[in-house]
């Protein structure tokens, strides 16, 4: 979304020191892919499963910009978030989207 293009300059810069770091220190860059992998896995399962039901797919944009956060967060912190992320706010970002998958089915 455009609002969300003003960040892009920041997420390319934290590719960047992600690569450079990974690059000295692959066992660091692994343990931090662990802390981020499980919650792109859900992306990649939760993708397109609401589509009609806009409550889901809000859900699923905030929980996509708050994994792209804590990727900053996770690979670049220098860099600061756009938003406060924590992995304990990614799981009530996911809970909230399978709450609205839910009750989109019934």
């Amino acid at each position: 979304p455009y609002e969300r293009l003003v960040h892009l300059p920041r997420y390319l810069q934290a590719l960047q020191i992600r690569a450079e770091r990974a690059a000295t220190n692959p066992s660091k860059d692994s343990e931090k892919v662990r802390r981020v992998e499980p919650y792109l896995a859900e992306l990649v399962k939760l993708a397109g499963t609401g589509s009609g039901n806009t409550a889901a797919l809000a859900s699923y944009h905030e929980l996509f910009w708050l994994v792209q956060e804590f990727k900053v967060s996770c690979f670049a912190q220098e860099l600061g978030t756009a938003t406060p992320v924590s992995e304990q706010r990614l799981n009530g970002a996911l809970d909230t989207l399978r709450q609205s998958l839910a009750r989109g089915q019934g």
